[in-house]
């Protein structure tokens, strides 16, 4: 446990905290007098003498392997709830979770305490504290005894028989002496051995915890009315997230929620805003990971490698929609070759105004970035990964004023055209013209990218996809500059797609430029991609756009990411008939200041 000074510049305490087996500590919280609360799993015990190497006389391995001596427990407090690890021999692979809490310099313990049973490898992941300083855990557990209260929601480890986990929640008082309550949160796991963990928590001023974590169980326990109550993966014998907001007895849930697609998705981090909102963030390995109009990235950008990217979702304070929810990652590896791993987030909080902010690990070397952030560039993509830190913003809808003048009480029809200005953001006029005399105009600025609806109060959000109506076109832009760009491929053909399943593909588009000792050409200004496409409505969508509106040519001292840019285009057929369009590519260049791109595709109707 490690604690810096405000500027980073030095230590205020950094200490070791274990015993003489193997010990991990997980999770972290304080409260408002800067006491320290962590938790994770260890192995080490006080049970075991070693009187010779690796021949201790209680017939268990030796706690160290080499010397003679007496194996070191982890430390716990006089009077805490569980003095002892639980869990089976030391060096057999079993654990028990533990909770520590510090003073604020880091001198001593104000308590520690085991957190376990005896039949299986218990541990726990997170750990949040509430204003009367108790302790709420989640982790998981394969022991049939793991410690639960009376009256709890769920006192029996469901998956226990076929020795597989079961994610719990725990509260903890404030002299961790004694459990407040504790409940088993789980169903009874798969065909594959794998069942149910928390990997995240965090409560509210009531006392509500709210859990996510990983469920490979088709019944997991959910809620009537929540999101989604059915594990879409589990046919797959993989595992969805969850979201569980847990009653303040611990008798209960308020809701529970499956959050997934048909791949292997996983809930990793949780915060709550002031209204009881919840954000969590973790990965995902699914193409049907349920995302929202208008969110930053609809598409999984790593699927077509195996990848995986991380999710951020917003869900509302009932548990039965979600406010928003996004993919953010880019194609898993070096030129979009999958390695092994993905991008996932770890990590998440909410600012006063509802900002999210999520960190996590990038392999990806187009993993989306902002122009002007500390590091653009993902220096270990070529085999290895990189941490990221993002900040999603809120949605925000513009209002729209709207004036009208009428000789006859004819209801109007709107068209809408959007306007792309120099600086990449759309300004959207709406006008509605009636077939009598009345005429009606609207205006509403836009995000990025954004689509605004044909009404008097247009909303738009970033990465929203044009209508078939939807002309966009550039003005006012930049300075003209004399460069290339190159597009790879040049024509985008999806084949035969069954009518409403999505098919994405890539393409890239690389400024051509070389830096040489006599020339520099210029930075080229991608302002946007849009696409257009018959018979309507058009089944071709920009899902990503460029994340780096300027590419700079390639030479010395240029980061590789910033000389390109990926862009995803989705096709998603509604009839089961030929498709042709075209993607738009907004630039400076002179003399065209546009590129094309031919899209073609062609549905077929669902068995």
């Amino acid at each position: 446990m490690t604690k810096l000074n405000a500027d980073g510049s030095a230590l205020v305490y950094s200490t070791l905290i274990g015993g003489s087996g193997d010990d991990k500590g997980n999770g972290i919280a304080i409260d408002s007098s800067g006491d320290v609360y962590i938790t994770g799993k260890t192995n080490s015990h006080s049970n075991a003498s070693c009187t010779g190497p690796g021949t201790p006389d209680t017939g268990t391995a030796c706690c160290t392997g080499v010397k003679t001596g007496t194996c070191v427990a982890y430390p716990t407090t006089a009077g805490a709830f569980q003095p002892q690890n639980n869990s089976g021999p030391m060096g057999s692979g079993t654990t028990n979770g533990f909770v520590t809490k510090l003073n604020p310099t880091g001198s001593a313990l104000v308590y520690s305490t085991y957190l376990g049973g005896s039949s299986g490898a218990d541990g726990a992941n997170h750990i949040a504290v509430d204003s009367s300083l108790n302790a709420y855990v989640t982790g998981g557990s394969k022991s049939t005894d793991f410690p639960t209260t009376k009256g709890a929601f769920q006192t029996t480890n469901k998956a226990a028989t076929t020795k597989q986990g079961s994610c719990y929640v725990t509260e903890l008082n404030a002299a961790g002496s004694d459990l407040v309550y504790s409940t088993f949160l789980g169903g009874t796991g798969n065909n594959l051995s794998e069942g149910d963990s928390g990997d995240g928590i965090a409560v509210d001023s009531s006392g509500h915890a709210y859990v996510t974590g990983s469920a490979y169980s088709a019944d997991f326990p959910t809620t009537a009315g929540a999101f989604q109550t059915t594990n879409n993966s589990a046919t797959n014998s993989l595992n969805n997230a969850f979201i569980t907001k847990v009653n303040v007895t611990g008798t209960g849930l308020d809701y529970s929620s499956y959050l997934g697609g048909s791949g292997g998705d996983s809930g990793n981090a949780i915060t709550i805003d002031s209204s009881g909102n919840a954000y969590v963030t973790g990965q995902t390995s699914s193409t049907d990971f349920p995302t929202t109009p208008g969110a930053f990235q609809t598409t999984n950008s790593a699927a077509m490698n195996g990848g995986s990217n991380a999710f951020i979702t917003k869900l509302n304070g009932g548990g039965s929609a979600l406010d928003y929810s996004t993919y953010l990652g880019g194609s898993s590896g070096a030129g979009g070759n999958f390695n092994g791993s993905g991008d996932q987030a770890n990590g998440i909080a909410v600012d006063s105004s509802g900002n999210a902010y999520v960190t996590g690990i990038a392999v990806s070397d187009d993993f989306p970035v902002t122009m002007g952030a500390f590091q653009t560039t993902n220096k270990a993509a070529s085999g290895g990964s990189n941490a990221f830190v993002a900040q999603i913003a809120t949605q925000q809808t513009p209002t729209a004023t709207a004036t009208a003048t009428a000789t006859s009480s004819v209801t109007p029809t709107a068209t809408a055209t959007a306007t792309a200005t120099g600086s990449a953001t759309p300004t959207a006029t709406a006008t509605a013209t009636a077939t009598g005399s009345a005429t009606a105009t609207a205006t509403a600025t836009a995000t990025k990218s954004a689509t605004p609806t044909a009404t008097a109060t247009a909303t738009a959000t970033r990465s929203a996809t044009p209508t078939a109506t939807t002309s966009p076109t550039p003005t006012a832009s930049p300075t003209p500059v004399a460069g290339k760009l190159t597009i790879s491929p040049t024509t985008l053909s999806f084949g035969t797609v069954t009518v409403n399943s999505p098919k994405v593909k890539m393409m890239k588009i690389t400024n051509a430029g070389k830096i040489s000792r006599t020339s520099t050409p210029p930075s080229i200004l991608v302002e946007m991609e849009s696409t257009s496409g018959s018979p309507i409505p058009s089944p071709f969508s920009v899902t990503t756009q460029c994340s780096n509106d300027e590419l700079r040519p390639s030479g010395k001292g240029v980061p590789t990411g910033e000389t390109f840019c990926n862009v995803s285009v989705q096709f998603k057929p509604t009839q089961a008939v030929s498709y042709s369009g075209m993607l738009t590519i907004f630039d400076n260049l002179e003399p065209s200041e546009m590129q094309a791109v031919p899209l073609s595709g062609k549905g077929k109707a669902a068995k």
